[in-house]
């Protein structure tokens, strides 16, 4: 074994007793795990420049270091994770929906808005708007054909809105429902952009461009003994506004509604 040895350049491992060539000393040590023996190495032959006191320590340094990378890793594994960050869920409103209502200029009662106008205002002012365009069919000369109305949300379930052909105005209110009983119809339609002013109309179903009352492509108006869905209340008559000299637009003149009002004023002085 010794001419071996000095033939072929192998040392003897401290640690664990098994010879090793010359070449192998730092991978052994680093895959040597038996302690450390008093048997010493005899001096390397073949004129080796590592005599038995330094690959003692070179061994050493090497099994220190290793040993301390083992100790590393069980101390990093057994160090408790840090808790994941938690973030907030995002806080979502519940969409409330709301039956609108507007008031008869003539009689004065409080006549409900149909299904899809009541979806698309509620979305609108679910979405924080201030007011919103939208359409209803109504009787104009004989003919039933769609309008822009002009809705201002107000305070308290109140507001106001202005038939954008004529100017006429009436009080409106609303109050919280189940979304069920609005119909199964969308709560607005894809954009379509109106090919005379590019406004562009989401209403559901609507034939009218709510901001110019161009006719929509493709729809005209209907006679009245041919049209169909009716809203709450029926088809009502829209007068033509009237003019002034200067040409100025004045909301028409109801007689119904002038005499109404007249007899809420006399009746406000008896009191």
């Amino acid at each position: 074994m010794a001419s071996a040895a000095e033939s072929e350049d192998f040392v003897l491992c401290d640690a664990c007793g098994h010879m090793i060539p010359q070449g192998n000393i730092q991978l052994h040590a680093l895959r040597c795990t038996a302690p450390p023996t008093q048997a010493s190495a005899p001096p390397a032959a073949g004129g080796s420049s590592f005599d038995s006191e330094a690959e003692d320590q070179m061994l050493q340094a090497v099994l220190d270091m290793s040993r301390r990378e083992h100790e590393a890793a069980a101390a990093a594994a057994a160090r408790p994770a840090a808790p994941a960050v938690e973030h907030p869920a995002p806080t979502q409103t519940r969409r409330r929906y709301y039956r609108f209502e507007r008031q008869d200029l003539d009689t004065g009662e409080w006549v409900p808005l149909d299904d899809a106008a009541c979806r698309y205002l509620s979305r609108a002012m679910h979405q924080g708007s201030q007011g919103a365009l939208y359409e209803v069919r109504h009787v104009e000369g004989g003919m039933v054909r769609g309008c822009g109305y002009d809705v201002t949300f107000g305070s308290g379930g109140r507001g106001r809105q202005q038939n954008r052909m004529n100017g006429e105005e009436e009080d409106v209110r609303w109050t919280e429902v189940d979304r069920d009983s609005l119909g199964d119809g969308p709560d607005e339609c894809e954009e379509w952009a109106c090919p005379s002013c590019t406004f562009g109309n989401t209403f559901p179903g609507g034939t009218t461009c709510v901001m110019c009352l161009s006719m929509k492509p493709g729809c005209r108006p209907v006679p009245l003994e041919r049209a169909t869905n009716p809203p709450p209340g029926g088809f009502r008559e829209a007068p033509p506004p009237r003019r002034d000299g200067s040409g100025r637009i004045h909301p028409p003149a109801r007689p119904r509604q002038q005499q109404r009002q007249q007899q809420q004023q006399q009746q406000q002085q008896q009191q």
